[in-house]
Order: structure tokens, then C-alpha cells, then sequence
């Protein structure tokens, strides 16, 4: 019996560097968010995050924990990587109260992580957000939704969340 030859890999190495620059999501938080629906009154919830890194380093995976007034309970898991080929930043967010996942393409513009969905379908409809994360000093990080609009972002979300000890 011979051996059988390995494939060669997907991709040539790891981008640890690129990678790196995700580390300030890591780690357990907690915040009060505000959520904005259209058409709505403003809606506050305690949401809870949990971010480590995938055994394989590839992704950081994030879990998401909120109970909604008026919505209910929602979770989710959101998996960030960089994608070499493409030379951004990417995300996957798998929703309790959706069918598809939404994806996203992100980089950094200056500190702050910005990613830009494609167009999917939400509880309010269809729509296009933006997401910043804003790391701060004091290991906080200020995240901020915002809905696409004609004339321009509207905001949709806001937290910011600080590690739980």
C-alpha cells in the first residue's frame, strides 16, 4: 500500500497579521443596547457577548445573548475572518429570528472595524447596514448599527460593551 499525497492547502499561509487586528473584540461583555426599528420607539436591552478565537484561528466567533421587548429572545453567531483573496474583512451572522445568514465586507478605517452587509432580510424588511466597532481606552468597544437609507445611514443600533470580570 502506498501512501496517498495530502492536496495542497486552500491557501498558502494564515494572515496572522491581518487577523491580529481582531483581538480587541475578544473576551466576555456586557452592554445596554439600544435598538431603533423604523417606524418605532426606541427599545432598550441588556445584550451579552462572548468573542474567542476558532480552534483553527481563523475566525473569531462571536455569540450574541438578548432578550427584546417586543421582540423577544434573539442569539446569534458571527464568524470574522480576512479574506486574503478578496483583501478585506469578512463576517457571517447566523440569527435566531433569520432564515439566511447576513453577510458582510469590512477593513479598518483608522481604529475602528466598518463592515457593510449586502442587502437581506430582517425582521423590518429587507436591508442594508453598517456596523462600526469602536475599541476604546478602557478595553470598552462601542458598536453602532446603522440602517441605509436613500438620502443616507440612519441609526439602527448602539452599545457599548464592557468586559464582564
Amino acid at each position: 500500500m502506498g501512501t496517498r499525497a495530502m492536496p495542497p492547502p486552500i491557501s498558502k499561509s494564515i494572515p496572522t497579521d491581518q487577523l491580529r487586528r481582531l483581538n480587541f473584540l475578544l473576551g466576555d461583555s456586557c452592554g445596554l443596547e439600544t435598538l431603533y426599528p423604523p417606524d418605532g420607539e426606541p427599545v432598550q436591552f441588556t445584550a451579552h457577548v462572548s468573542a474567542s478565537w476558532e480552534a483553527c484561528d481563523r475566525f473569531v466567533r462571536l455569540d450574541f445573548f438578548g432578550e427584546i421587548p417586543g421582540v423577544g429572545v434573539e442569539s446569534f453567531r458571527t464568524l470574522i475572518t480576512f479574506s486574503e483573496t478578496m483583501d478585506c474583512y469578512r463576517f457571517w451572522l447566523f440569527a435566531s429570528s433569520q432564515e439566511e445568514p447576513v453577510h458582510a465586507v469590512g477593513d479598518f478605517q483608522g481604529d475602528d472595524l466598518v463592515f457593510i452587509t449586502d442587502p437581506t432580510r430582517m425582521v423590518w424588511g429587507t436591508q442594508r447596514l453598517r456596523f462600526t466597532f469602536r475599541p476604546a481606552c478602557d478595553g470598552s468597544i462601542e458598536l453602532l448599527g446603522e440602517r441605509w437609507e436613500p438620502d443616507g445611514y440612519a441609526k439602527y443600533c448602539s452599545v457599548v460593551f464592557r468586559q464582564e470580570s
